[in-house]
């Protein structure tokens, strides 16, 4: 996961510039694993229709006179007290579009995760680190109990993905039937919870959002197999539904949910999309 320091929070928008001068790929999505049939002839139209230009991000982020207004069509509400920021909407943008009804029946709100860390990362001087947030209460697990679930650690887009620098993960942690509040966590105050009151993990992924169809909840998400920087083996998105069947994740010391597989897309290049505006 990836965390700035606040004193030195500075963003630039050239990579956007970049990424909007190299060709994107326009998606065809194939319908290869299917346990509800329903459901997932739904989204194999509906990834085809409104996913096909998933990296494209609109080009008026280059434009600082246009900033503004992107904003606006990018930003989450915000958690009571916190004011959007450019430079964390830009951060979470593929978290907002591409999408559709069942994308925006989430009802995420930006928050911010603070801890305090040593600012050459070895134990020096501490400083407060501030990341971006996601934040919603639904029941994630469809048991019939309302979970905060909490997004933390947004993808850079395709680019990046294939690049040989590597890709940060997305994180998706649940506290399963609880109302958090606090969402300025230390992640050193996670360690010293009992497990059973740690949030819970989701397995990280280069790109992943939970969604709402027909009244229960799952989980889309994105991989990508590399055989080398810039050459890509494949490429799937699956729907996925969680349960919690009591599990830990010995390694992390926290709860874990069993994700099972409903639908699985294999996504093939059917052209390329040189970032124009779609999203």
């Amino acid at each position: 996961m990836r965390r700035r320091l606040v004193a030195l929070r500075l963003f630039s928008f050239i990579g956007v510039g970049s990424a909007a001068a190299a060709p994107l790929p326009l998606y065809h999505y194939s319908l290869e694993v299917s346990t509800k049939q329903e459901l997932c002839s739904h989204f194999d139209a509906l990834f085809n229709e409104k996913f096909s230009h998933l990296w494209d991000t609109d080009r008026a982020w280059t434009n600082s006179e246009l900033r503004p207004e992107v904003q606006r069509r990018y930003a989450f509400p915000t958690l009571p007290g916190l004011e959007s920021q450019l430079d964390f909407t830009f951060e979470m943008r593929y978290s907002k579009l591409p999408s559709s009804r069942e994308f925006e029946a989430i009802p995420w709100s930006e928050g911010r995760w603070s801890s305090v860390g040593s600012q050459d990362g070895h134990g020096g001087v501490a400083e407060r680190l501030v990341e971006p947030v996601l934040v919603a209460r639904l029941d994630i697990d469809n048991d019939g109990t309302i979970d905060t679930v909490m997004k933390v650690g947004f993808t850079e887009g395709y680019p990046r993905l294939v690049s040989p620098e590597g890709a940060s993960s997305e994180y998706v942690w649940v506290w399963r039937g609880r109302n958090v509040s606090d969402l300025t966590l230390d992640p050193r105050l996670l360690e010293k919870m009992p497990i059973a009151d740690r949030p819970a993990s989701i397995t990280p992924a280069a790109y992943q959002r939970p969604l709402v169809y027909r009244g229960r909840a799952y989980l889309a998400r994105y991989q990508i197999i590399l055989r080398r920087p810039d050459d890509v083996k494949s490429e799937l998105m699956t729907i996925l539904e969680l349960r919690d069947n009591g599990k830990i994740d010995e390694a992390a010391q926290r709860p874990l949910f069993d994700e099972e597989t409903v639908c699985r897309f294999a996504m093939t290049h059917v052209g390329a999309s040189a970032n124009g505006g779609k999203n």
